[in-house]
Formats: structure tokens, C-alpha cells, sequence
């Protein structure tokens, strides 16, 4: 079953997803799982599930 992990506040949460088909422009439909406005951990760490406490980096923008 194809899960990703969301930023809730600086904590993962694991999600179960429920794909559609393909469109046109090479993207996969998600049908059900995430809600608008969530952050998808991108290329998390090897053996990272819910709960684990993500690592911010500020930027002072100076």
C-alpha cells in the first residue's frame, strides 16, 4: 500500500494512500490520504516512521 510521511507540526505522521490513475502530464492521482495545504516529507531517512521528531534548519535570510 503506497503511505508517505507528513510534517504535523515537526512530527511525522505515516499515511495510507489511495492512488487513481495517471494524468496526463505524468502526476498520480491521490484519491484519498492527504487533505490540501500538507507537507510530504521528501527522501526521508532509512527506517523513519510516525512520530519521529524532524530536524529544522532557520534561515536567518541574511
Amino acid at each position: 500500500m503506497p503511505s508517505v510521511l507528513v510534517d504535523h507540526q515537526g512530527v511525522t505522521e505515516m499515511h495510507v494512500l489511495r492512488l487513481g490513475g495517471p494524468l496526463p502530464d505524468g502526476q498520480i492521482q491521490v484519491l484519498a490520504g492527504l487533505r490540501v495545504g500538507q507537507i510530504i516529507v521528501n527522501d526521508p531517512p532509512a527506517g523513519i516512521g510516525s512520530g519521529y521528531q524532524l530536524q529544522t534548519s532557520a534561515s536567518s535570510g541574511e
